[in-house]
């Protein structure tokens, strides 16, 4: 079989596994927070040549905080045009751009000489890896995606251009796909390190013009965009109006702790919510992430420790200063983490037993965290849906005041209400509205229609 017709192939299988694998995702029928329904909002209020002209533009910002991501918001907006009615368009088109990170990262493996096996075992470990799930469930996390994709091409085009000696115009891809990339997201100025992969590659290139070539273009895209935004940057280390995402080296330790518990914590969905588990449950997923390296060493080295190491933490690098814990900020990591599994799984039996179990044990464990974040995010789609539409129903049929107040019903999942109604204004085709969510029970202002949401997330009117 020709190497052509091998990977085509073997691209097929990576885009077939997503779609079979992730169909719980394609099948949401809702969206996971308001930051979808956001654009949505200022697409059908002001029409999407205004989100455009809002959105897609180079900005300095007020803080880093303030996202400056032209390219993902132009693929946002596109979206939003099938929302309402072609949910599955919204969300296909996410799984099948997280196939094509797995596309990449198969070719990249092996363009640095990895066995087909183990390329494609990489891949597919990483579409169902669930440290990927909630950047791609959650429709408005494209950016991680976005910008790893374009960070992988530009490693694919540096290497060819480095170390198989391809023409300028691959060095102009690199460029090209930097700039993608920080335009994807701002958190792409970490991935010139990506360099450093082939040097353990062919470390006799280090000596070449053609490897300084190649970093510098690729660090020049990245050296612009923060340049024109250092204003920002700086305000995000001493400003006090931006807690949400202040930079501060003391975020560090919470965060490395948070991270490699992550991937091993069954039961939760958004990295946010490990506050809610036990030091026993956290103390056991950190364990296991140890044995993982472990096994590693075994097989490789203390070299392969270190490299997962540095290569896990790479992607998460600019986020570690912030308060915020979220899961889609794993989804770079988890492609070293699908490495390390991929590599312990395809050991031989006789030769590394304890390394091959401790990689099927951990996959297990990834697969059926997995399994619940693709639920989770179901789920919240489910009732955001349900909850929209009875919103609608409910607001229609009253005397459209131009104040709304939700309450939630015992048992009912009020944190719904808050991913529907934060920082919008709209109900259906009504907008210029004030809404609001209260305790249930709180008294209501006058001219304010008090809605309620019961356990099945259906919004009601209790008057009625």
């Amino acid at each position: 079989m020709n190497l052509f017709r091998e990977r085509n192939i073997d691209y097929l299988i990576i885009f077939s596994f997503a779609i079979v694998a992730l169909l719980l995702l394609i099948a949401n029928p809702g969206y996971f927070n308001h930051d979808e329904l956001q654009k949505l909002d200022h697409i059908k209020a002001s029409g999407l040549k205004s989100y455009l002209e809002t959105y897609v533009a180079l900005q300095q910002g007020s803080n880093f905080g303030v996202p400056v991501r032209p390219f993902s918001f132009l693929i946002q907006g596109l979206l939003a045009l099938f929302m309402e009615r072609l949910p599955v368009v919204v969300h296909l088109f996410a799984v099948l751009t997280h196939a094509a990170v797995g596309c990449l990262i198969y070719t990249a493996c092996k363009q640095l000489n990895v066995k087909r096996s183990l390329a494609l075992t990489i891949s597919l470990v990483f579409i169902i890896n669930p440290l990927g799930i909630l950047a791609t469930g959650w429709s408005a996390a494209l950016m991680d995606r976005w910008y790893i994709l374009f960070g992988i091409a530009a490693f694919i085009c540096a290497d060819q251009y480095v170390r198989l000696g391809s023409n300028l115009f691959r060095l102009l891809l690199v460029f090209l796909f930097s700039g993608l990339s920080m335009l994807s997201k701002e958190t792409a100025v970490i991935l010139p390190a990506l360099m450093c992969i082939i040097i353990l590659a062919d470390p006799q290139v280090i000596k070449t013009k053609r490897f300084w070539q190649a970093a510098i273009v690729w660090c020049l895209p990245v050296l612009l965009f923060m340049l024109y935004r250092l204003p920002a940057l700086i305000a995000s280390f001493g400003s006090p109006d931006v807690s949400a995402y202040k930079a501060s080296i003391h975020n560090v330790p919470e965060g490395v702790f948070v991270y490699l518990a992550y991937p091993f914590l069954i039961l939760t969905g958004e990295a946010g919510n490990w506050v809610f588990v036990s030091t026993v449950n956290m103390c056991a997923a950190i364990a296991l992430h140890a044995l993982v390296c472990l096994a590693l060493v075994r097989v490789y080295g203390l070299k392969a420790f270190f490299i997962y190491v540095c290569g896990y933490f790479l992607f998460l690098a600019p986020v570690l200063l912030i308060p915020i814990k979220a899961a889609h900020y794993l989804y770079g990591s988890s492609i070293i983490l699908s490495v390390a599994v991929g590599i312990l799984i395809i050991q031989n039996w006789k030769e590394y037993p304890i390394p091959k179990l401790i990689g099927l044990s951990a996959l297990a464990v990834l697969f059926s965290h997995t399994l619940f974040n693709q639920a989770f995010v179901y789920s919240i789609g489910q009732c955001m849906n349900t909850a929209q539409i009875s919103t609608e129903s409910a607001y229609a049929s009253s005397n459209r005041p131009a104040h709304v107040d939700f309450q939630a019903d015992a048992g009912a999942p009020e944190h719904v209400l808050y991913r529907m109604v934060t920082g919008r204004n709209r109900i259906g085709d009504s907008s210029a509205l004030e809404l609001s969510v209260s305790k249930s029970g709180a008294e209501l202002p006058d001219n304010t229609l008090g809605l309620r949401m019961n356990s099945h997330c259906v919004v009601y009117s209790p008057g009625k």
